[in-house]
């Protein structure tokens, strides 16, 4: 990365009643960039208006930092914000900030919570590992590490990256997968170079602008948190986008109690409250559309209106399911958290975009068929180049389909 540039990122934030904390993101966001005024911040608040104690993020900024506020917010500070009783989730306030920013104006963007502090220089340090990845399609995405962690001593041998999952509800018809927090895994971190994952997380995600019209957020989907980032990274990945773990990291979060929605799933009585009656009715039928988008109940079919939250056509469900471990169609498993891991090496999924003229489609038998080369499979694995990778698959194909009225299903991997 030309330090002498300073590419335009769209820094997105959301909040709910967390005036204090967005206040004290903001002022480490400005202050610890290399390139402040590159930033362009979008915020959507929702906060109790005219309370005297809680005003909103954007005001208590310009009375508490008056010279930062004067260097960047009259163009680059835009704001929108609305009562907290008409709060309705997470997705819906996401989809409010999407909707302020104008692709054009960016290169990249930034989706962050509150209750964040950023590393010198963070804004330079996390373009470096995404060019690093050299792929137009990455999106750079970690749960934060605790603050209070800043002071432990680090063991090199493991580092912590997102890779387990579980079924929300007994209840097939409203049950998602949810992503659970990160787990240790037993394995050095690359310092050179971000780690592909299957998972993402809402909390910090950083990428091309172009990833936030093809996947964006989806203001139908009311009162959902377990299942929620499932639900984009499904429609990321299928449309061609890969999720990575940074190779260093760029912030930290304060995980200390926030004011909490009454259907947030950490208010375990609000079922029992008769006025959340109507709201959980929203947040079921949330979990419909979830559902009906992406295909998974039979004979309900996602609306033509729908087209920008359903499955993408670049890599099929099938495929998902075998890259990420994530199966949709599981029962609910009470005996663990964690029931789906996938905390392995992941490798590199081959789609038809990008794909060498003669693999792209793979002739008859098609992207969303299948052939595994891994380690004590059916087939030795191909030659590392390009060109001598597709010989070898016409040749396998020829000799071992070629007496099959109707080929099997395969998935194609290509381990780099």
């Amino acid at each position: 990365f030309d330090e002498s540039a300073s590419p335009s990122i769209a820094v997105m934030l959301t909040h709910y009643r967390d005036t204090d904390e967005c206040v004290s993101t903001l002022q480490s966001l400005y202050s610890t960039a290399q390139y402040p005024a590159s930033l362009h911040i979008y915020i959507f608040e929702e906060v109790v208006l005219g309370s005297d104690t809680d005003s909103t993020c954007v005001q208590l900024f310009c009375q508490t930092h008056s010279s930062l506020c004067d260097a960047h917010g009259a163009t680059r500070i835009h704001q929108k914000r609305r009562h907290a009783a008409d709060y309705n989730g997470p997705g819906p306030a996401r989809a409010v900030v999407e909707s302020m920013i104008v692709p054009s104006r960016h290169v990249y963007y930034l989706s962050i919570t509150t209750r964040l502090e950023f590393t010198p220089r963070w804004d330079v340090a996390l373009i470096a590992q995404w060019t690093a990845i050299g792929n137009p399609k990455a999106i750079l995405s970690f749960a934060p590490p605790a603050v209070r962690a800043k002071s432990w001593s680090v063991d090199p041998s493991q580092h912590a990256i997102l890779c387990t999952g579980r079924i929300t509800s007994e209840r097939s018809n409203i049950a998602v997968v949810a992503f659970n927090p990160p787990v240790l895994i037993p394995e050095p971190r690359d310092p050179d170079t971000p780690r592909l994952v299957a998972q993402y997380s809402e909390d910090f995600h950083f990428g091309s602008i172009a990833a936030l019209t093809a996947a964006p957020s989806d203001a139908k989907v009311e009162f959902v948190w377990e299942g929620l980032a499932y639900y984009r990274a499904v429609r990321w990945w299928t449309r061609g986008y890969d999720f990575y773990s940074p190779s260093t990291d760029v912030v930290w979060e304060s995980y200390t109690r926030r004011v909490q929605h009454p259907l947030h799933p950490s208010s375990i009585h609000a079922t029992k409250d008769p006025a959340m009656a109507k709201l959980l009715i929203r947040q079921k039928n949330s979990y419909f559309r979830i559902r009906r988008v992406l295909g998974f109940n039979m004979g309900e079919p996602p609306s033509p209106d729908d087209d920008k939250y359903t499955v993408g056509s670049v890599r099929t469900m099938d495929q998902w399911v075998t890259f990420s471990g994530l199966d949709h169609t599981a029962e609910k498993d009470d005996a663990t958290d964690k029931q789906f891991q996938n905390c392995h090496a992941m490798p590199s999924l081959a789609s038809d975009q990008g794909m060498p003229s003669s693999l792209a489609g793979c002739g008859s038998f098609g992207m969303s068929n299948v052939v595994r080369f891994a380690e004590g499979g059916d087939f030795a694995p191909p030659p590392r180049s390009a060109a001598g990778g597709v010989d070898e698959l016409s040749r396998l194909f020829d000799e071992t389909f070629e007496s099959e009225a109707e080929p099997p299903k395969v998935t194609i991997f290509f381990l780099t």
